[in-house]
């Protein structure tokens, strides 16, 4: 498995770990970081395969420790044992972070499918594709994304973010409001679409 294509584990062969750290901490040498990553691929993909099946979430949590990495101060010292050991770390936070967001949705799909009473909660498009191909359960989702459509337009617009994964900060950002602002807008949704599924049923 490759993450990047090596180019940099290539151009810094004769560099041993202890040195690509020192470039990257004294020197600030990107490609020396890089090249140091490289060499932990295998090892980070291992960590995340043996308990995640998709390859591609895999590659998705290896560029998100790689970011967090690149973006720390907290191991910079030349010791690379501290850093082999920050990044694991790292790793295995993702790993569960992972999971915790797994077990969200899974939770989410059983309210959806199981309960009367639509609950609006963190929502992606994977979830409600999945959802759909429920052939029993198709008409409750059409009831949802059809009252989705009907909310004012702040409000449709703060939960169709919210269908995208953001966190309630990106959210404000985009819409030019504070995480407490979303955090009102989407209570707000949540009350009007319960009102609109309920009129949807008494059509």
């Amino acid at each position: 498995m490759t993450f990047f294509n090596r180019q940099y584990s290539k151009k810094y062969a004769s560099y041993t770990n202890e040195q690509l750290l020192t470039l990257y901490i004294e020197q600030e040498d990107v490609f020396a970081f890089q090249a140091l990553y490289e060499r932990q691929e295998d090892r980070l993909y291992s960590l995340f395969k043996r308990k995640i099946q998709c390859e591609e979430d895999c590659k998705d949590l290896m560029q998100e420790t790689y970011i967090e990495l690149l973006g720390s101060k907290r191991f910079k010292k030349n010791d690379i044992n501290v850093f082999e050991a920050y990044l694991i770390g790292i790793a295995k936070n993702k790993r569960s972070a992972y999971f915790k967001r797994s077990y969200k949705e899974t939770e989410l799909k059983k309210n959806i499918v199981g309960n009367e009473h639509v609950q609006l909660q963190v929502i992606n498009a994977e979830n409600l594709w999945e959802l759909s191909a429920k052939q029993e359960k198709e008409e409750q989702l059409t009831r949802l994304l059809d009252a989705i459509n009907t909310l004012p337009k702040k409000q449709k617009l703060a939960v169709e973010l919210q269908l995208q994964d953001l966190p309630y900060t990106s959210i404000a950002d985009e819409m030019g409001t504070s995480a407490t602002g979303v955090g009102s807008l989407l209570n707000r949704a949540k009350k009007n679409l319960k009102k609109i599924i309920g009129q949807f049923k008494k059509v």
